[in-house]
């Protein structure tokens, strides 16, 4: 008889998942100062691609997906004057749920002169699965902060579409207590938003690029990526609170993707006086 190495409570509740993380400039250049894990979220080293101080970390998730009852929870300070990019190796997968809700939660701080680029791969949710995914950013006066979030309902590739289940989002941007941007979503499988002119519109990917500045040439400098003709995909750019935000849906979480970093190439240059390198794990 097989003897299973999962605790009773693991199997009523999920993996509780947590990663606690502290960046700060040291040296001349910013490092992971301190770090706490428990389950499986971890991440290994910072990784210095560009020749100015920022870093690259690559949150590490072994599973590579969650199920119902699955909970994980992501927090990251920037301390002053630190400049991080933050991204994962993989697209995180929501599976099939038997009834119970998997748990994605992310509280991203960023202290007076510091700097977030939080840029993770694609979630996808599969077809049947219950899930909440929630990201809170809290800005100090003079912290910078980008980021994004694209989702994909159901595997478009394997013919799966989102015709069952229920997939929560949230993204919100304070800057002290004044919000800046408050994103909500509730899609549930076979529901008229998914296919109405004013929601989804049958696209199967949905992803939201924000910026934090109060430049009013940044929404100049990259309007015409919004104008060029983009195949099977609509995209948009749009400034307002001191958010610029872009949009995209289609069928292709790598064409979001793209479309997201040539936003980025072209503003950070501008508003970070560096250019843009992209992590070396998204070639692999």
């Amino acid at each position: 008889m097989a003897i299973s190495s999962i605790a009773p409570s693991q199997m009523a509740t999920g993996w509780q998942a947590q990663l606690t993380l502290t960046l700060a400039q040291q040296l001349g250049r910013t490092v992971i100062a301190r770090r706490s894990h428990s389950g499986p979220l971890q991440v290994q080293r910072a990784f210095y691609p560009a020749s100015d101080d920022a870093c690259h970390v690559y949150v590490l998730h072994p599973p590579g997906g969650i199920v119902g009852g699955d909970a994980l929870t992501i927090e990251v300070d920037v301390e002053a004057n630190a400049k991080c990019l933050i991204t994962t190796p993989g697209a995180s997968k929501i599976y099939r749920s038997g009834g119970r809700t998997a748990s994605i939660q992310q509280r991203l701080t960023v202290t007076t002169g510091g700097r977030l680029e939080w840029m993770p791969q694609e979630t996808i949710a599969f077809e049947g699965s219950h899930s909440t995914t929630r990201t809170d950013v809290h800005l100090q006066p003079g912290a910078d902060f980008c980021g994004w979030d694209i989702v994909c309902l159901g595997r478009r590739a394997a013919n799966e579409s989102f015709g069952a289940g229920v997939y929560r989002q949230g993204f919100r941007i304070w800057r002290e207590q004044t919000p800046l941007c408050v994103e909500s979503n509730l899609i549930e499988g076979s529901t008229m938003p998914l296919h109405a002119a004013w929601g989804l519109a049958g696209f199967t990917v949905s992803g939201t690029f924000m910026l934090v500045t109060n430049d009013a040439e940044a929404l100049t400098r990259v309007s015409e990526l919004a104008t060029e003709r983009h195949e099977d995909c609509r995209f948009s750019i749009t400034q307002m609170r001191g958010v610029l935000v872009a949009r995209y849906l289609g069928h292709s979480s790598e064409q979001a993707k793209q479309l997201f970093t040539d936003v980025w190439s072209v503003l950070r240059p501008m508003l970070y006086q560096r250019q843009a390198v992209q992590p070396r794990i998204w070639n692999t």
